[in-house]
């Protein structure tokens, strides 16, 4: 990604991978990581008729 992009998408939907950290210099290294959630952002599942019986 650039800079100033973002995604949105439906997490619960993808399989979660992160690199290994690595440090430039002595020490340990970090990673910043932001997280958003936004329950209302994405319409609700359909729910099948077959499902409700």
């Amino acid at each position: 990604m650039h800079p100033g992009e973002f995604l949105v998408f439906k997490d619960d939907q993808y399989f979660h991978y992160t690199s290994p950290v690595k440090a430039i210099g002595y020490g340990q290294g970090t990673r910043d990581v932001f997280v958003l959630t936004c329950p209302g952002l994405f319409p609700p599942d359909e729910v099948s008729e077959e499902s409700r019986l």
